[in-house]
């Protein structure tokens, strides 16, 4: 019994690191098919929503009943279908701060990461992922300190995850005997 737990442990282990790989689009060589295929299929999905939007902006009656000029809708950069381009440095981002990109990734969590690299590189030209070793290396250690905090957050939201699967599984199977 002792033995099946710590393999179990083990299993659970791994299939966290896997989830946080798959979360992150650090996909092995044999899926990079399907997460194309996903991170496609996101886009389309986001292109027609933006498309939905555009359509929808002039159409605000309460800015034309007021007698106001009605904006032009907000283009976004991912039209380009680069998946590495950032967009342009100039008028780029929105007062939110935040990417109005498609997705260039599988998941959403790694979009995220990767609209905050390049916020980063558009604000200050900073490549975070080589560049990150040397402002770890200067940053206080409140900073660090709450940085290692919201990794380890990560990594147990990833580890719950990976224990869903066992569940997953004995709940396929009727349940425990």
């Amino acid at each position: 019994m002792l033995v099946t737990s710590a393999a179990l442990g083990a299993l659970i282990q791994g299939i966290g690191q896997l989830t946080r790989n798959g979360w992150q689009a650090n996909l092995p060589r044999g899926t990079r098919r399907a997460a194309r295929a996903l991170t496609n299929r996101r886009r389309r999905r986001w292109h027609k929503v933006d498309d939905a939007h555009r359509e929808a902006w002039p159409s605000r009656p309460s800015a034309r009943a007021r007698g106001r000029p009605v904006p032009e809708a907000p283009r976004c950069s991912c039209r380009t279908g680069s998946r590495t381009e950032p967009p342009p440095r100039s008028g780029a981002w929105p007062a939110t701060g935040s990417v109005s990109a498609g997705p260039a990734r599988p998941t959403w969590i790694a979009d995220r990461v990767r609209a905050m690299d390049l916020r980063v590189l558009a604000a200050h030209e900073l490549d975070l992922e080589s560049a990150w070793p040397r402002p770890w290396l200067v940053l206080p250690d409140a900073a660090r300190t709450e940085l290692r905090t919201a990794r380890s957050a990560y990594d147990e939201a990833a580890g719950l995850d990976a224990w869903s699967l066992p569940y997953l599984v004995l709940g396929a199977a009727g349940g425990p005997p």
